[in-house]
């Protein structure tokens, strides 16, 4: 038997919002967008956003999409920072070794 059936459909969707909260895709598409918009200040912004949706009414879930957001942002800025650190660590070393052997005209 359906659960739902006799209740008002606003009440069904209020409860699946407030137990499953936003889907990834959601959280994705929010950090996507920030990031967009805001560049390096995204992160801070979501984190403002959902400190702001706190004074609306029913603002559970937003609040919870944001600081979801804001928590994969940092995520990707980390992830970002170590792929530069790598990629500069590389060149750096490239730099070194070709910089060590001499070239053949050189000689």
């Amino acid at each position: 038997m359906n659960p739902a059936v006799g209740r008002h459909p606003m009440w069904v969707n209020a409860m699946s919002l407030r137990l499953f909260g936003p889907s990834q895709g959601e959280i994705d598409e929010i950090a996507h967008d920030l990031i967009v918009r805001h560049g390096l200040d995204a992160y801070d912004e979501a984190v403002h956003l959902s400190e702001a949706v706190r004074l609306l009414p029913r603002s559970v879930r937003q609040r919870k999409m944001y600081r979801l957001a804001a928590v994969q942002i940092e995520q990707s800025f980390e992830t970002a920072r170590k792929r530069l650190g790598q990629k500069l660590a590389g060149e750096t070393r490239t730099a070194l070794t070709t910089a060590a052997i001499p070239s053949p005209a050189s000689r």
